[in-house]
């Protein structure tokens, strides 16, 4: 296994779009926030920058064969668009409603 500069280069930018994707999220917690709320903040603050780093570097490839997107013109933008929305995917992806669904067209039936 021999070092790829592209994978680096992938690396990076999600870095950089984490990073943006963070300092751009205006939370103001509020005055009276206890110990416990700040912990569940910043849990869900790391929670959806690893979603999204995630989603980013292993969902950019899917995501362009999926939108028939060039990967010669797209892979870092497709990179930077899932860093930025892989929480949300993720999110939804977790509901239940969304998990039933699934669950439906694979198997049949339902409840």
């Amino acid at each position: 296994m021999g070092f790829n500069p592209d994978t680096l280069k992938l690396a990076a930018i999600i870095g950089v779009a984490l990073l943006v994707k963070h300092l751009m999220t205006e939370v103001i917690p509020p005055e009276d926030e206890t110990d416990a709320q700040r912990r569940a903040r910043k849990r869900k603050t790391v929670g959806g920058l690893l979603a999204g780093g995630l989603f980013a570097y292993a969902g950019h490839v899917p995501f362009m064969e999926f939108f028939s997107i060039n990967p010669e013109t797209g892979t870092w933008m497709s990179a930077v668009f899932l860093a930025f929305a892989g929480e949300h995917v993720a999110r939804e992806l977790m509901r239940p409603q969304f998990i039933s669904k699934i669950l439906e067209k694979r198997f049949g039936g339902g409840r």
